[in-house]
Parts: structure tokens; C-alpha cells; sequence
């Protein structure tokens, strides 16, 4: 019996093995040459950063990989199956260490969406002074938060081909952060709709209060003073389950706060005039699919933005489930897509 036990737990490490091989060797190790890139943003931050070139001689068309929120690395295995997406159908890949993150300077608990965007315009232009790079054709993939400012370096850059962006929100952030509030609160236990109509309230009213304070630099008192009452009068339940409370008055980081929390990217999608593929997963917790489908329909159907959309259905913010081991948990056909849809779009 002990030995058919063995023979078995042998068996399972050995189709672990073979999985975890399989899923290496064809989604997660690099499928072209790499080497390092960095590149200096607008303010001197250094960005350190890989490019990974497809087989074949050059010039490539080529994406940069926009991270999404937190301090993300190049090396993260996302950063690796969506390079692969686009290797295997002949365009190079920039990959990047966000600032403050990995080995690129900066310092990440200060950083602003403007930074991010700026980093990302030294990036593209650090692909143009390269020989072994189409400079025409050269395309962005953001993800989730990095969607927020992509359509802006589009614009503001003038020769970006295209943009996929994947979970990635076309709403003011503070819309995006609510929901994603609402969904944390709920999934905590935390059911009760009325006290989470009152927290939501209370979240947005300490922006406002924020945003007003580090427009005229005053601490405003009274204002504050009223802000602090309703936060002190939401139900003692609310304060078990969520941190709410106003930071001491700071006018520079209000600023750099309100940056980010009314950052809209409406009028930069409504200025961009480059090819379009927005996918999201039907179950996203992080990002209200319904509202961001809606917005970008209709920036296609009024203004007549060459905008496709996908939806997966199952699917939450991140994609990723194991449904089949031979996929790296990523919807079938899904890196087909987007390597594709790439492809297709330059010259």
C-alpha cells in the first residue's frame, strides 16, 4: 500500500512538472531576443526596461506594456504571456520597471498619473532613436489603471498607431474607485446598502474637501469641521469595516491625491484618432464593465471612434482562471486576439 501511495504522489509531482513545463515553455519564457533599455522620463526619473525582439530582421513594429496600479515590474508574469502575444506575431515588446519600482529611479508613493504619462512618452521616444524599430508603427497595451492615461500619450505623442487596453476604465477615477469600494465592502460581508450609500457619501466628500483645500491652499477650516461631522456620525459598523478618516492638511499631497482621483480620460479619447480594442471581463470587481462598454459605444457610435470591444464573459478584472492547464488560465483565444488585432494595424 505504501509503495502505490508513493507510486501515485510520484505520479501527481510528475504531471505538475509536466504542466508547469508546458505552460513555461510556450506562454511564460520570452519567444525572441532581449535586451536591456533604459530611458530617461521628463523630470530625470530612469526607467529600466527591456526590449524583446521577435525573430526576423528589423525594422519591427513594437507595443510598450503600460503597468496598472501598483508598483509593478517588468519581470511579472503578465509582462511575460502578453509579450508573447505579440512576439509571436513579428512585433518587439518594451517592458518596463514602473518609477519606484525594480530597478528604475523615482520614488512610486509620490507618483501621479502625470508622472506615469510621462513615462510612458519617454518610452515611445526611446523606441524612435532605436534602427531596429519601426518608428511608425509603434502601439500601446495598458492595462487596468495605465488605461486612464494611454489615450493622453496617444494624443500628445501624435504617431501611435494603436491602443489595446485591457480591463482599463474610459471614466473619471473617482467613479471607478466608488465601485470598486461598493464590490470590496460587499464581498467583506458587509451588505448593508444604506450605510454603504453613506460611506460612499462620506469617501466623496473628503475628496471634495481635499480638492477645494489645495485649489486656494487654505485648510478651511469650517469646511473641514463639517466633513469631519458626517464622517463622525456614519455608523460605528461603517468604521469596522472600512478606514476612513481626513489626512492632516497638506497641500501638496491633496494635490497629487486629486490628480489622480479626478483624473478624466474622456477628453483625450474623444481627441484620439487611432485604432481602438478594449477588452474587459464580464465579472470585473475593479472596473463597472457596463459603465465603460456604454461610454466607449458611444464615443463610437457619436463621434465615430474606430473602437472594438470584447467582453469575456466569467471573467473579473485580471482575467486569469484556471479553466484549462494548457492556457495559463487566460480565456481561449485571447492572446490570438490582441496579437492579431496588433498585427493587423501596422504597416
Amino acid at each position: 500500500m505504501a509503495g502505490k501511495f508513493k507510486s501515485l504522489i510520484v505520479l501527481a509531482l510528475l504531471a505538475i512538472t509536466v504542466v508547469v513545463g508546458w505552460n513555461w515553455w510556450h506562454h511564460i519564457r520570452i519567444h525572441g531576443e532581449t535586451e536591456p533599455l533604459e530611458f530617461s522620463s521628463g523630470d530625470g526619473t530612469v526607467l529600466v526596461g527591456e526590449l524583446r525582439l521577435p525573430a526576423g530582421p528589423g525594422p519591427h513594429p513594437a507595443v510598450v506594456l503600460v503597468h496598472g496600479s501598483g508598483p509593478g515590474e517588468l519581470s511579472e508574469i503578465d509582462n511575460q504571456y502578453n509579450s508573447n502575444a505579440f512576439l509571436k506575431k513579428g512585433l518587439a515588446v518594451l517592458a518596463y520597471d514602473k518609477r519606484g519600482a525594480g530597478r528604475s529611479s523615482g520614488d512610486f508613493d509620490t507618483a501621479t498619473y502625470a508622472d506615469f504619462a510621462e513615462d510612458l512618452l519617454a518610452g515611445v521616444r526611446a523606441l524612435r532613436a532605436r534602427a531596429d524599430i519601426d518608428d511608425d508603427n509603434i502601439g500601446l497595451f495598458a492595462v487596468s489603471e495605465g488605461a486612464w492615461f494611454a489615450p493622453e500619450v496617444a494624443v500628445r505623442d501624435g504617431r501611435i498607431r494603436f491602443v489595446i487596453t485591457k480591463s482599463g476604465p474610459p471614466l473619471v477615477a473617482h467613479e471607478v474607485y466608488r465601485w470598486e469600494m461598493r464590490n470590496d465592502l460587499i464581498a467583506s460581508g458587509f451588505d448593508d446598502e444604506t450605510m454603504i450609500d453613506e460611506l460612499l457619501g462620506a469617501r466623496t466628500e473628503v475628496w471634495s474637501y481635499y480638492r477645494a483645500a489645495a485649489a486656494v491652499d487654505d485648510p478651511l477650516p469650517g469646511r473641514r469641521a463639517d466633513v469631519q461631522a458626517r464622517l463622525d456620525a456614519l455608523d460605528a459598523r461603517v468604521h469596522e469595516v472600512s478606514s476612513i478618516s481626513l489626512a492632516d492638511f497638506d497641500r501638496e499631497k491633496y494635490q497629487r491625491w486629486v490628480t489622480d482621483i479626478y483624473y478624466d480620460p474622456a477628453p483625450w479619447l474623444f481627441k484620439m484618432d487611432v485604432p481602438m480594442l478594449a477588452v474587459f471581463g464580464s465579472d470585473d470587481q475593479n472596473v463597472p464593465t457596463d459603465a465603460a462598454v456604454s461610454a466607449l459605444t458611444h464615443l463610437r457610435e457619436a463621434a465615430g471612434k474606430d473602437i472594438e470591444i470584447r467582453i469575456y464573459p466569467g471573467r473579473d478584472h485580471y482575467f486569469f482562471r484556471w479553466y484549462n492547464v494548457l492556457t495559463v488560465g487566460m480565456p481561449s483565444g485571447y492572446f490570438n486576439l490582441v496579437g492579431d488585432w496588433a498585427a493587423e494595424r501596422v504597416d
